[in-house]
C-alpha cells in the first residue's frame, strides 16, 4: 500500500512559517505528494488548517503585518480519518527550523513564545499544556519558547499524542468528523529589544498518523492521565 503527504502552508508573515504534513504509517511507506493531497487505500487521514478541509487543504496562518512585541498569533490544526481504519497515535516532528537574526547573533526562535498548547479529542479539551512541555525540553521556567519547542525536535519525531482524555482510548476514529485538534498560541516575547528586529524564523511541523506503533524515547504531547 502507498501513502502521499498532505501538507498545510501556516505562515506567519515576517515571523514564522511553519508547514504541516500528515501520513499514515503503519507498513511504514512515505512517499511526498507535490499536489498536496494524500491517500492509501482504507486509510485516509485529513488535515484542515482554517480556510478548507478535503484531501487537498491549504490554510494558512497570517501574522499581524509588522508583528511587534506582545502581539500574539493564534493557531489551530484539525485532524480526521476519512478511512476504515482507527489510528492510535500522531507523531510530531520539526524539520527545516532556521532563523534569519539579520547578521547581529539574535535568535528570534528565544524571543517567540508558545503561550497556549491544547489539545482538543472528540471535543474534550486539555488544560494549557506549555508549561508541563517547558518542564519535559525546557528551562522549567514555565515560559515556553518556540526555540525550546521546536529545537528539541529537530528531524526525528520527539512528540507524540493519544487519547486518554476523552474515553474512548482512539486518537483518529474512523470515519469521524475532525476528532482532533492541535491548538496553539504564539506571542512576541514583550521585553523583546531592538536586535530582533527584521528577523525570521521558520519550521516545518510534520504530523504522522499511526495505527498502532512504539512511542520509545518520544515526549507526549499531554501527560498520561
Amino acid at each position: 500500500m502507498k501513502s502521499r503527504i498532505l501538507s498545510i502552508i501556516l505562515a506567519l508573515g515576517l515571523v514564522i512559517a511553519v508547514v504541516s504534513a500528515g501520513a499514515w504509517a503503519y507498513f511504514d511507506d512515505v512517499e511526498t505528494s507535490t499536489d498536496n493531497t494524500f491517500t492509501s487505500g482504507s486509510f485516509d487521514m485529513i488535515l484542515h488548517g482554517g480556510t478548507q478541509d478535503g484531501d487537498s487543504v491549504i490554510g494558512t496562518w497570517v501574522s499581524p503585518s509588522n508583528w511587534s512585541p506582545g502581539e500574539t498569533l493564534y493557531a489551530e490544526l484539525n485532524f480526521t480519518n476519512n478511512g476504515s481504519i482507527d489510528a492510535m497515535h500522531i507523531y510530531f516532528q520539526f524539520t527545516d527550523f532556521t532563523c534569519d537574526d539579520k547578521g547581529d547573533g539574535s535568535n528570534f526562535a528565544d524571543v517567540i513564545i508558545v503561550k497556549t498548547l491544547k489539545e482538543r479529542f472528540n471535543g474534550v479539551e486539555t488544560g494549557n499544556l506549555a508549561g508541563y512541555i517547558d518542564s519535559q525540553v525546557g528551562n522549567n521556567d514555565g515560559v515556553l519558547t518556540l526555540q525550546e519547542f521546536a529545537g528539541w525536535a529537530v528531524n526525528w519525531y520527539g512528540y507524540y499524542t493519544f487519547d486518554d482524555v476523552s474515553g474512548d482510548g482512539i486518537l483518529l476514529a474512523a470515519g469521524n468528523h475532525w476528532d482532533y485538534q492541535l491548538i496553539l498560541e504564539f506571542e512576541f516575547d514583550p521585553n523583546a529589544g531592538n536586535e530582533y528586529q527584521g528577523d525570521t524564523c521558520q519550521f516545518t511541523l510534520v504530523a504522522r498518523a499511526t495505527q498502532n506503533s512504539p512511542t520509545d524515547g518520544m515526549i507526549p504531547l499531554h501527560p498520561s492521565a
